[in-house]
């Protein structure tokens, strides 16, 4: 028989030792207890408060601990796979090393929790909040993290490969830039996505960020049947539906630019580079839109124009103003492609746009 325990108040109590395997503890109260190194295992503790108990080492694999409350308990390398914690409660608690495998987190509070080296592989984390917890180390192979929260995080490493063989190191910030909870766009390129649209599509994409004041992110291109599929990330939840329309038009609208078009692009951008410091070719912009470069007395040869596709070349990329590597690349391809024509005298309406 199932020892049956419900509601029972064992606040501060010490249980090391004792035998709890499959019993019934619904809603009981276990806050403070000490319950370091107890078998747990099947246990049903459903609803109960566990807060600031310490429950080291301990085994709750197997246990049904839907919405049992463990705000600032201690869980460090206590064993808690395949166990059913829907809505549990971690809020500040100590699970480094823990063993979640195959659990179901669903809904689970981990906010401010230290999951240092916890096993989350094969949990299911659906809309799980980590908010600013400390997740260093963790193993989330074949985790199931749809719509999970996890901002604020501290993460400096992941393992993702099944045996947890090796590290995937992040910078400050980067692992919530990557996974966070985020809203995509998905854009489709029949026939596959050429170089010239990957590179001018970072400038599309900034240029639709300063008209709309908000900010995008290209995450990734990746090749699908019949095509090319990119994904780019809203980091404004409240603009993503405002922006679908004009994010999934910019295929579209590439495939539609002319040549024309492109070196227009070229002339915006590279009149907002710092190149001053390293040459001092002027280019300047007529009323047509065409590129000019040179002054408006002398001709220019094609040697100075491969000098300036060099000097953009020794330009860092710096995300904040735009000037991405998609920007740079395309920006130098241009430059070399103006290096190839003949370039000829500027009528005196050019205005100088850059030194």
């Amino acid at each position: 028989t199932v020892p049956k325990l419900t509601e029972i108040d064992l606040s501060n109590a010490d249980l090391r030792g004792a035998n709890l395997q499959a019993v019934r503890l619904l809603s009981a109260i276990l806050n403070g207890a000490n319950l370091t190194g107890v078998d747990l295992s099947k246990s049903d503790l459903r609803r109960a408060n566990l807060s600031g108990a310490q429950l080291i080492e301990s085994n709750l694999s197997f246990a049904n601990l839907y919405t049992t409350n463990f705000n600032k308990a201690n869980l460090r390398n206590a064993s808690l796979s395949e166990t059913d914690l829907t809505e549990a409660c971690f809020r500040n608690a100590d699970l480094q090393g823990a063993d979640f495998i195959m659990s179901k987190l669903i809904r689970a509070d981990l906010s401010g929790a230290n999951l240092i080296g916890a096993d989350l592989r094969l949990a299911n984390l659906y809309r799980s909040n980590f908010t600013n917890a400390i997740l260093t180390d963790v193993k989330l192979w074949e985790s199931q993290r749809p719509r999970w929260v996890i901002k604020n995080v501290v993460c400096e490493s992941v393992f993702w490969d099944d045996n947890a063989g090796g590290k995937t190191y992040y910078q400050p910030g980067e692992f919530e830039k990557l996974y966070g909870q985020t809203h995509t766009i998905l854009l489709r390129y029949d026939g596959g996505i050429s170089p010239l649209e990957i590179t001018t599509l970072p400038v599309l994409i900034q240029k639709l960020q300063e008209k709309e004041g908000v900010s995008l992110r290209l995450k990734s291109i990746e090749e699908t049947s019949g095509g090319s599929q990119v994904t780019v990330v809203v980091e404004n939840p409240e603009a993503a539906d405002r922006l679908k329309h004009a994010v999934e038009a910019l295929p579209q609208q590439q495939r539609a630019m002319s040549r024309e078009d492109i070196r227009q692009i070229v002339i915006e951008e590279i009149m907002r580079l710092p190149v001053g410091n390293t040459t001092n070719i002027n280019i300047r912009t007529m009323s047509g839109g065409q590129l000019a470069i040179g002054d408006q007395s002398t001709n220019i040869n094609n040697q100075q124009v491969t000098e300036l596709a060099k000097a953009v070349e020794k330009i860092p990329p710096d995300e904040k103003s735009g000037f991405t590597d998609g920007m740079k690349n395309l920006l130098v391809t241009q430059l070399k492609e103006l290096a190839a024509e003949e370039i000829k005298q500027l009528s005196k309406d050019a205005i100088a746009a850059l030194k």
